[in-house]
């Protein structure tokens, strides 16, 4: 039986002074069939322009939200 899944995983992480994220965890869960572990798998392999405070690059928590629509 298929079942179709649409909406949104959001994540929130810190971005560090080196662009990775890191300290990923899931602040609303669209979780039928593991998608939020596929949503941390995605973002984990991601590369982020880091933060930056006075031209010195930061780790800064930002939120991601991942859409999903599986038909």
């Amino acid at each position: 039986m298929l079942h179709r899944i649409q909406g949104s995983v959001v994540l929130q992480l810190v971005v560090t002074r080196e662009g990775f994220p890191s300290n990923i965890r899931v602040t609303r869960s669209l979780d039928p069939g593991g998608l939020d572990k596929q949503a941390i798998d995605a973002v984990r392999q991601w590369r982020f322009a880091p933060g930056r405070l006075g031209g010195t690059p930061v780790d800064v928590l930002v939120t991601v939200v991942l859409d999903f629509s599986i038909h």
